[in-house]
């Protein structure tokens, strides 16, 4: 794996799932792109809840020193093993006679953008593992769904 730093690492997990997900696919199961949210990319008023819609969020949950070497990149750097979880947080309207159906679909794009691979760009890459799909309480008249895949990338610092 090549160093990353965080801003990078974030715009090429979105660019994946965005790749993975806005596809024909998607369009034909409920009839139109649904609005893709992230940090960066929110709308400036609430979401319509009478469509689908989803956010796109990464937390970083370890960064642990991956080498001992302080020879990485500019002298004096380490390498860290940066662990996290991607959010796909999905949101289907109740409106929809066919929500619990066309939501899991969705989901299950989703969870297949992340699914056994990796996400490169150059010679960066972060790898993605253990993704799945979380079914949440209905809230605000929305049926949600979330899928949650674990990825790991390394940055200089």
């Amino acid at each position: 794996m090549i160093a990353l730093n965080p801003y990078e690492a974030e715009g090429i997990m979105n660019a994946q799932f965005l790749a993975r997900f806005s596809t024909a696919e998607t369009l034909a199961l409920i009839g139109y792109q649904p609005a893709i949210l992230w940090a960066g990319n929110e709308l400036n008023a609430k979401p319509d809840s009478t469509k689908y819609f989803v956010r796109v969020s990464h937390q970083t949950v370890l960064e642990r020193q991956a080498n001992l070497s302080n020879c990485e990149g500019i002298a004096g750097q380490k390498r860290y093993r940066i662990d996290g979880l991607t959010f796909v947080q999905i949101f289907c309207p109740s409106s929809d006679k066919q929500v619990a159906r066309k939501g899991l679909q969705l989901a299950t794009i989703a969870r297949n953008a992340f699914r056994g691979g990796a996400a490169h760009s150059d010679q960066d890459t972060i790898w993605f593992y253990n993704a799945r799909i979380n079914k949440l309480p209905i809230e605000n008249d929305l049926h949600r769904l979330n899928v949650v895949a674990e990825h790991e990338y390394d940055e200089l610092g």
